[in-house]
């Protein structure tokens, strides 16, 4: 079930420069989920307290593909050597990463989320530093849907059984 909601409003321009010849601004809905692959992977672990860094064995030779905020806090960061990460962190629980299957998840969400809209995007790579961020476009849906806020419900519960935690919602405007 999806969590509790975070709202603002964004726009990318000042109220008092519009001309009012020029069409409405696109309407676009942007959902993110902080920590997405951590979030992914310890679905099926239990947390310990300690800090947590995924992405393999502090002796291997990998990255870091996501950090607990525990860890962050500690100096580890996204891309960093697992044995850097591990001098910085020594006590934190070092997870391998599975990025095959957070790409597999997110593209069932993205695939998901077209049922709501058919302007869906959102990078699928897990070492992208936007992964976990998707941009709906929503003008228009109104008439399919209702308002904003609903548009949203049914966006979150489209992916809410597959995408873990809580998320940010934000509405943006572009010309």
């Amino acid at each position: 079930r999806p969590g509790p909601l975070h709202c603002r409003l964004l726009s990318t321009f000042p109220v008092s420069s519009m001309n009012i010849d020029r069409p409405p601004p696109m309407r676009y809905l942007h959902l993110h989920w902080n920590h997405l692959p951590l979030r992914l992977e310890v679905r099926s672990h239990s947390l310990p307290s300690s800090p947590v860094v995924l992405g393999g064995q502090p002796w291997e030779s990998g990255s870091v593909l996501d950090a607990s905020p525990a860890a962050l806090r500690m100096g580890v960061q996204r891309g960093q050597p697992l044995g850097s990460a591990h001098a910085l962190a020594p006590e934190a629980t070092f997870l391998d990463a599975h990025p095959d299957r957070y790409r597999e998840v997110l593209e069932a969400a993205l695939e998901a989320l077209l049922a709501v809209t058919p302007a869906v995007e959102g990078p699928v790579e897990p070492t992208d530093p936007a992964f976990g961020r998707v941009l709906l476009g929503i003008e228009g849906l109104e008439r399919l849907w209702g308002d904003e806020a609903a548009i949203v419900r049914r966006a979150l519960t489209a992916v809410g059984a597959l995408l873990p935690g809580r998320q940010v919602v934000d509405y943006v405007s572009a010309l």
